[in-house]
């Protein structure tokens, strides 16, 4: 599900999305009562969003777990989200990958941005002007690929047995709105699109629970 209504993505200053996507995160934790990963791309923007989220009123009885901010390794932090019905648990590039919350103690995952390497990260500047010199694009070549690989990672988080069952969201609306996005699309199973106004996802998501 892609809400089609979410603010623009700015950089630097994601006030409005960081808002937005701490709206979106309240609205389904009351439909869903919890058991919700959020995955960010950002340490500084997921910060953000823990304490907006820590301050609602109406995630009161909820507990918010936070990477970097709630003391604990990975596996730890996964099972204080396991141990509680009402959790919603913010991680970022460690939980995309190499986690396993089977069942009933995972109802829905949030990808908060596409995962695109930050462009100033000294690393993959290098690599993409090396990418340059070899008469290449960076971006097609190098950029999407990365990011699609650990989309489909981030996905995979969701359904994790035959049994499993959830709902996805993409807050992020290049998925359905940039050409590129159907690398996105085409990297997961075949599985119903949404791209509709958060409200209305918000109420297909009520009657499917």
């Amino acid at each position: 599900m892609v809400p089609s209504d979410f603010p623009e993505i700015k950089y630097p200053n994601n006030t409005d999305f960081i808002y937005a996507t701490c709206e979106a995160i309240i609205s389904l934790a009351g439909v869903l009562n919890g058991k919700i990963l959020a995955l960010f791309t950002s340490y500084d923007m997921l910060k953000s969003a823990y304490y907006i989220l820590k301050e609602s009123e109406e995630l009161a009885d909820y507990i918010i777990i936070g990477q970097g901010i709630s003391s604990g390794s990975r596996n730890r932090l996964i099972k204080h989200f396991q141990s509680f019905s009402q959790s919603i648990l913010l991680g970022t590039n460690a939980y995309w990958e190499g986690i396993d919350i089977p069942g009933e103690d995972l109802s829905c995952v949030i990808i908060v941005k596409l995962p695109f390497q930050a462009p100033n990260d000294p690393v993959f500047a290098k690599k993409a002007e090396y990418y340059k010199q070899m008469g290449k694009n960076p971006f097609m070549e190098l950029s999407l690929p990365k990011a699609v690989f650990q989309f489909k990672q981030g996905f995979g988080r969701l359904i994790r047995r035959e049994t499993d069952k959830g709902v996805i969201f993409v807050l992020d609306e290049r998925i359905m709105t940039k050409k590129y996005g159907k690398y996105f699309t085409q990297s997961i199973p075949d599985v119903p699109m949404h791209f509709e106004p958060i409200y209305q996802l918000i109420e297909k998501v009520n009657d499917w629970i």
